[in-house]
């Protein structure tokens, strides 16, 4: 299994954001490394390809290539910053395809990821909208 996650985001054009480059030219809120956001991403699609293969193992389904596209959509991550205060910082949406190339009919392929999809801990975590209780405590 090869796993690759690539993730650029940019805040650039927003009032009060992305005004000012680093050393390298890019906007101040560049990030070209993987964000929380993106790390977020990386545990779905880990978690979809995973259980996916898994579930085609035990069905005794080859898999020969097998890829998920993942796209996330913030409501508004100016939230996060403290510039805006309309909606909130967390995702709206999160879209994608699964790639699969394997020795199965496509209704079989369908119910093995629907079925990963219901059994996903982080689809469902994310669908479900966990509470979530981190309280701070002084060292």
């Amino acid at each position: 299994v090869v796993a690759a996650l690539t993730s650029s985001t940019a805040s650039a054009g927003f009032p009060g954001v992305g005004n000012d480059t680093d050393k390298d030219g890019f906007p101040d809120t560049w990030e070209t490394g993987i964000t929380p956001q993106g790390l977020n991403m990386a545990a779905l699609g880990g978690c979809l390809v995973v259980g996916f293969q898994w579930r085609a193992s035990q069905r005794g389904i080859d898999i020969r290539n097998l890829e998920i596209s993942l796209k996330a959509q913030a409501d508004n991550i100016l939230v996060f910053l403290g510039i805006e205060e309309k909606g909130h910082p967390g995702l709206r949406a999160v879209e994608g395809s699964l790639y699969v190339e394997a020795e199965a009919d496509d209704e079989v392929l369908e119910a093995l990821w629907e079925e990963t999809l219901v059994r996903s801990p982080v689809t469902q975590s994310l669908v479900r909208q966990v509470p979530i209780h981190v309280p701070l405590k002084r060292v």
